[in-house]
Formats: structure tokens, C-alpha cells, sequence
């Protein structure tokens, strides 16, 4: 599933409650993401990574 900025303008409360069913849906029926985001504190749980620097990834 692609996600372009899913919780770019939620609450925090909101944003953690899209953040985890897509965790659970991930975790539980095997579904993909590929999250686009400005928001770092989603990286932390997420098991890659890749960043896009001046319009190159890295």
C-alpha cells in the first residue's frame, strides 16, 4: 500500500492511532506500506529506511 504523508495533518494522538494499524495490518495480514513522510518520529518502527537527499536516494 502506498501512504504519502498518512499523518501529515493529524494530532498527535491521531497520527499514532493511523501509525499503529498500519503496524498492525503490516504485522498481522502481511501488508506492505512504502510511507512517504516529513514526520521522523514514525522511523523508528518501521524495518527500512531509505532517505532521498537532493532529489537522490540514499
Amino acid at each position: 500500500m502506498l501512504a504519502d504523508e498518512p499523518t501529515g495533518s493529524l494530532d498527535r494522538e491521531n497520527a499514532e492511532q493511523v501509525f499503529a494499524l498500519m503496524c498492525r495490518l503490516s504485522d498481522e495480514r502481511g501488508v506492505g506500506f512504502v510511507i512517504v513522510t516529513h514526520d521522523e518520529s514514525m522511523l523508528g518502527a518501521v524495518h527500512r529506511v531509505i532517505r532521498m537527499v537532493d532529489g537522490q536516494f540514499q
